[in-house]
């Protein structure tokens, strides 16, 4: 595979269609290759390490096939997420990502080219069943042959590609000590020695992260980073909170049409609010798109069918001079905006009391879910207050579920409500599962099957659960019961 971990076909082999076909029962003279380095062992040897190989041949799908002969390059990487410790290989495309198994074989493999006239030609040859094969061949050509095999390696197997995620929590490794606006140095020695981390472009997350290019873009745009300068760098949640709050402020003070917003007037607005923060926070009218993006609305659908999407130019965003505003999603940011301030400070500040304890039971939780007073969580009926008495829009509890998404969890026990930051989550469906019952024991089928199933392609979520979890049924108010899920085994 060479040391660049790349894929590209061999250039010795002959594209697919264009070379011979071996015939059956027409001789073939077979040789060794100069260079060829034989891989296997004696029986006396089989206690010791194996020989290394430098072969090894890889099942691909048609796409993959041809998008390799057309001259791709694929990576190899190593992916945290694949198998149980991570470290795993990963095979990256130009559209996919896999995993690789390897299968071996104990019959020897040779692969060869062919030369000569005839028909066709095979590109690759198995030994005979009988082992004999390529040891019993001569460099002299057989009567009647005028093929010639040329065997130039032998390999023990073959990997087989199996789709499967993208790095990201690699991507997240990478970039959240690069923090926008902060010191990117990493300390080295407990003693405070660091060094300074180097930017990040594009190109150099392809060469560390295992993805493929347009599954990497993909997860840039998605998550808490931003380009800034030419680099990745991440986004301090608490930062994008402030510079949101901020902006929807200055848009409600100036009276601006929230559906055509100007996005220079818009930056400089903030930057005068933010004052000597200003150049950390939003040091470019691209990087406060950047973080308007959570209520930016969504770009109008062509309504013309006919049109050929393929001769209309792509719309650079970034040049645009105005930003739409979505009002569900600006709702949605000031609810999680209140979950992420104390409730204590919630409560005082909209003269909230405090809510009435509900029925004692027996359960399992997490420590923030034990605040006692004003200090806990926050009830899903006093988010709902808080956000009509702040926006003066009525909403109803199963709008504001809708509103967070997978934003923000419901303690159905205690009604309360929290944050949820799911790219802090574990790329492994087993690891995430612990992990949300580490933050409450009880959980509604449909909210853990959102939040496991990105994670199990081509898995059914549901018989998935059902194996790894317990069902039973909760009273959560006099008469009527909840399904819900609970850990299969206790602890």
């Amino acid at each position: 595979l060479g040391s660049e971990r790349r894929l590209r076909p061999h250039p010795g082999l002959p594209a697919r269609g264009s070379g011979m076909v071996l015939e059956v029962g027409k001789p073939l003279t077979l040789s060794f290759a100069d260079d060829f380095t034989s891989t296997d062992q004696e029986v006396a040897d089989l206690s010791t390490p194996k020989q290394e190989t430098k072969w090894c041949l890889l099942e691909l799908g048609k796409e993959e096939l041809a998008a390799l002969e057309a001259g791709k390059a694929f990576h190899f990487q190593r992916h945290s997420s694949i198998g149980g410790g991570g470290g795993k290989a990963a095979l990256s495309t130009g559209s996919k990502t896999f995993s690789l198994e390897f299968l071996e074989n104990s019959n020897s493999i040779f692969i060869g080219t062919v030369k000569g006239e005839s028909s066709g030609a095979a590109t690759a040859m198995d030994s005979t069943e009988d082992g004999c094969g390529a040891e019993q061949s001569s460099k002299s050509e057989l009567p009647g042959s005028s093929l010639r095999c040329s065997l130039f390696a032998q390999c023990r197997g073959h990997l087989l590609t199996k789709p499967a995620r993208c790095d990201e929590q690699r991507l997240r490794e990478l970039l959240l000590p690069r923090v926008l606006g902060g010191d990117p140095r990493r300390t080295a020695e407990p003693a405070g020695d660091s060094e300074a981390l180097p930017p990040l472009t594009l190109d150099n997350l392809a060469c560390q992260v295992a993805a493929s290019s347009s599954e990497l873009v993909a997860m840039l745009n998605e998550g808490p980073y931003v380009e800034h300068d030419g680099s990745w760098w991440s986004l301090r949640p608490e930062v994008e909170r402030e510079v949101l709050d901020v902006a929807l402020a200055a848009i409600t003070a100036n009276g601006w049409d929230r559906a055509a917003v100007n996005l220079d007037a818009l930056l400089a607005a903030v930057q005068e609010n933010l004052g000597e923060r200003a150049a950390a926070r939003v040091p470019s009218a691209s990087v406060l798109r950047r973080v308007l993006r959570t209520i930016e609305a969504d770009p109008p659908k062509s309504t013309d069918a006919a049109a050929d999407s393929a001769s209309v130019p792509a719309v650079d965003i970034k040049a645009q001079a105005t930003v739409c505003l979505d009002l569900d999603r600006i709702n949605g940011f000031h609810a999680l905006h209140l979950l992420h301030s104390p409730a204590a400070q919630v409560r005082d500040r909209f003269q909230l009391p405090l809510p009435a304890p509900r029925a004692k039971r027996g359960r399992l939780g997490n420590a923030q879910n034990m605040a006692l007073g004003r200090d806990q969580p926050l009830r899903l009926q006093e988010l709902v207050d808080c956000l009509r008495e702040l926006t003066g829009v009525e909403l109803s509890t199963d709008e504001i579920r809708r509103l967070l998404g997978d934003r923000a969890y419901v303690d159905e026990l205690a009604g309360a409500v929290h944050p949820l930051d799911v790219a802090a989550l574990p790329q492994d469906a087993r690891a995430r599962l612990g992990r949300l019952f580490d933050l409450q024991s009880h959980w509604k089928p449909d909210t853990l099957a959102s939040l496991i199933t990105p994670l199990l392609p081509g898995v059914k979520v549901d018989p998935w659960l059902i194996k790894e979890t317990r069902t039973v049924h909760v009273e959560i108010e006099p008469g009527s019961e909840l399904r819900m899920m609970v850990r299969k085994f206790g602890g």
